[in-house]
C-alpha cells in the first residue's frame, strides 16, 4: 500500500483505526506511523501524536521525535504534548534545547511543560538542573504562558513559585487565567491542597469567563 500517497481522508482514517487499539500497536502499525509522520497533511500528523500519547516505546517515542522539527507549529506543539508520559533524559534535554531555540511561544511553552513532566516521572533525575534551566527560562521569556509553564518550579520543591503561579490568575488573558488552574491543580498535594482550593475558590468568585469557571470547578472536584 502507497500510504504516503493516499487522499487526507484516506490517512486519517488509516490512523483512526490504528488508534482503536492503540494501547497494543503492532510492528505494522508503527510502520504505517514512520510513514504518515512524513505526511504532506497537518491535520493526519497531529492526528497521530494524539493516539501516540500512551505508548511509551522507543519506537513511538521515536516517531513523535521525528516531528518536533515540522514547519508546522501545531505538529510540534502535539507531537511534544505527546511526549509528557516519556521517561527518557535524552527526550527531556532535546525539550530543553527546544524551549530555548523555537520561533514559536506556543511550542516553546508546551517544550517546557513536557520537559518538566518527564523529569516528574524520572526516578533520579538532576531536579537541580531542571530548576536552573526553568529559573534561566522564566527570566528570559516575556510571554506569560511561558513564565506560567516555569513556575511549575514548585514540584522541585521551590515553594517560592506557588505565589507567582497564584498570580497567573489576574492574567487578562483568559487563556492564561485557564492555565494557571491547571498549573495549580496539577501542584496540588496533601499539604497545599487545603491552600490552593481556598485560592480557586476565591478566584472561582471573582471570575466572569465561562471557560475558566469551567476550569475551576472542575480542578475543584478532581480535589475532593
Amino acid at each position: 500500500m502507497d500510504i504516503i500517497n493516499l487522499s487526507e481522508e484516506q490517512q486519517n482514517r488509516l490512523i483512526d483505526e490504528i488508534g482503536k487499539h492503540s494501547d497494543d500497536l503492532t510492528e505494522e502499525d508503527m510502520e504505517f506511523l514512520k510513514v504518515l509522520s512524513k505526511s504532506k497533511f497537518s491535520d493526519v500528523k497531529i492526528n497521530m501524536a494524539g493516539i501516540l500519547v500512551n505508548c511509551e516505546t522507543p519506537e513511538s517515542v521515536n516517531v513523535l521525535l521525528s516531528m518536533v522539527d515540522d514547519e508546522d507549529d501545531l505538529v510540534r506543539v502535539n507531537a511534544i504534548d505527546s511526549l509528557c508520559n516519556c521517561q527518557d533524559v535524552k527526550v527531556m534535554k532535546i525539550l530543553m534545547e527546544i524551549a530555548q531555540k523555537d520561533n514559536s511561544e506556543l511550542v516553546r511553552r508546551y517544550a517546557i511543560l513536557s520537559a518538566v513532566d518527564i523529569a516528574d516521572n524520572i526516578e533520579k533525575c538532576d531536579y537541580t538542573a531542571v530548576a536552573h534551566f526553568l529559573k534561566q527560562r522564566a527570566k528570559r521569556e516575556s510571554d506569560i504562558g511561558i513564565k506560567l509553564a516555569c513556575y511549575r518550579l514548585y514540584l522541585f520543591d521551590d515553594k517560592n513559585y506557588l505565589t507567582q503561579l497564584e498570580m497567573g490568575l489576574l492574567d487578562a488573558d483568559y487563556r492564561n487565567r485557564c492555565a494557571t488552574v491547571h498549573g495549580l491543580s496539577e501542584i496540588a498535594d496533601s499539604k497545599n491542597s487545603e491552600h490552593i482550593r481556598n485560592i480557586l475558590i476565591k478566584a472561582r468568585e471573582a471570575e466572569k469567563i465561562y471557560t475558566v469557571t469551567d476550569a475551576i470547578d472542575h480542578a475543584l472536584s478532581e480535589m475532593q
